[in-house]
């Protein structure tokens, strides 16, 4: 029952490890790192959190590479529709024109399927043509409807490959972020944002690629071990081996089961043999996180325990500080199953922050325990309290968003149907307002 709850419902509670070292690790208007309603990793993954490394191997380019061809419904992979080869030549004969008598969804999908044909021989300006057509037949067409939503944003985000591919770098960053910004809901939207991150890295904006490679992380938990992979190489490219280590950590503990988890691990295990090796931090208090986490990547969370232990007894501990010890000792301490001990600890960050975000982190570790052991009531009233505690936050939402979570594992579905709608009175246009639409859609569909 416990790894059955833990594996169904973790994902959507887990705030990143990488996110504590942030100011808001809940952003402003996003959701946390590990919060997915459309995905659920493993037990293990969420309800732990773990190390990252700083794999050479894996570059961004590669991550992005299987994405790029099968991102929505609404068109296929590219070259494959039409039997092209991805590493294809000058064709033997031109793509088919689409055919004549199509309505306007039907053209824009043959114009999309082309044009990915003409991307992948290279014709660039004939795609970028063709993408233009469908892009002013979509403009007269209804905002409102989803079709033609995920429609223009798949329309804008093969323009966006097109020109990236044929070296328009900035043009292909622009074109990116209008999807982004514009149709955010939207499938494409989540590959957008890699390849928004990609390019910026590629224009020398880190920084600003660094900031993409979060947001896609926050943003699309499909492919957050893709952004987290690709966070890792800028900041292992960058010298910053800590901060890289943050980010494969999180593959590795979010996302085991991932494609990029393997090389993730091997990674995190150079980062900590370096940092053991030198002294790559640069206060006291990284130092002592940067071994404690190596210590939990080894599976030596007693010696990790004891370590942060020791350095919540320093006199004169800032409260930050403080905060951020007791958050790790937490984890250690539920690595080894003592949730009891967990809690305690994850207790003493809400007390010391009351009402912050960091707070907001300690219950949500609470409330993923009482989901990994069963505890569903338990998780439901700290939910609720949240909801009370944070209002006008996006804390607030996803906690309500999760009490209906919970109640629909509760066998209520009544109960549920309320707690979304709520979610929709609180933040309608957000990411949490959206799921929480689709799960009522779901809820009346199975009341008929």
């Amino acid at each position: 029952m416990r790894k059955m709850l833990g594996a169904a419902l973790a994902s959507v509670l887990l705030v990143p490890a990488w996110g504590l070292a942030a100011s808001n690790p809940w952003g402003e208007t996003e959701p946390a790192a590990r919060a997915t309603p459309t995905t659920a990793p493993s037990k293990e993954a969420a309800a732990k959190p773990a190390p990252a490394p700083v794999v050479p191997a894996v570059a961004p380019s590669s991550t992005i590479a299987a994405p790029r061809d099968g991102v929505s419904a609404v068109r296929p992979a590219a070259g494959a529709a039409a039997g092209v080869p991805a590493d294809a030549g000058t064709p033997q004969t031109p793509p088919a024109a689409p055919a004549a008598g199509l309505d306007r969804k039907e053209q824009t999908d043959a114009d999309l399927s082309r044009a990915i044909e003409l991307r992948v021989l290279k014709r660039y300006d004939e795609a970028l043509a063709l993408l233009s057509a469908a892009q002013a037949r979509l403009a007269g067409a209804p905002f409102a409807d989803p079709t033609v939503a995920d429609r223009r944003a798949e329309v804008g985000y093969q323009r966006g490959l097109v020109l990236e591919e044929s070296g328009k770098l900035a043009d292909a960053a622009e074109v990116y972020e209008e999807v982004v910004k514009d149709l955010e809901r939207s499938p494409a939207a989540a590959h957008a944002r890699l390849s928004l991150a990609l390019v910026l890295q590629k224009l020398g904006k880190t920084d600003e690629a660094a900031a993409a490679w979060m947001s896609a992380a926050r943003m699309s938990p499909k492919l957050a071990s893709i952004a987290l992979c690709g966070l890792a190489g800028l900041e292992e490219s960058r010298g910053r081996p800590l901060d890289a280590a943050r980010a494969w950590r999180e593959v590795v503990r979010n996302f085991p089961e991932s494609a990029e988890a393997p090389a993730a691990r091997r990674a995190l295990l150079a980062v900590c043999t370096k940092l053991g090796e030198s002294k790559a931090s640069t206060t006291i208090l990284e130092e002592i996180l940067a071994r404690g986490n190596c210590l939990a990547d080894a599976n030596r969370a007693p010696e990790a325990e004891a370590l942060y232990e020791a350095a919540l007894k320093r006199r004169r501990l800032p409260v930050e500080a403080r905060v951020t010890l007791l958050m790790a000792l937490g984890g250690s301490l539920d690595a080894q199953d003592r949730f009891a001990a967990a809690e305690g600890a994850y207790r003493k960050v809400v007390r010391a922050v009351p009402g912050t975000m960091d707070a907001a982190t300690a219950q949500i570790s609470i409330v993923q325990g009482y989901l990994d052991r069963g505890r569903l009531s338990d998780a439901v009233r700290e939910l609720e309290r949240m909801v009370k505690t944070y209002p006008g936050t996006p804390a607030q939402v996803q906690a309500q968003f999760q009490v209906g979570s919970v109640q629909e594992a509760l066998r209520n579905p009544q109960k549920a149907e309320e707690a979304y709608r709520k979610v929709l009175d609180l933040a309608p246009q957000s990411v949490w307002g959206a799921e929480a639409q689709r799960c009522l859609v779901r809820l009346l569909e199975e009341k008929q």
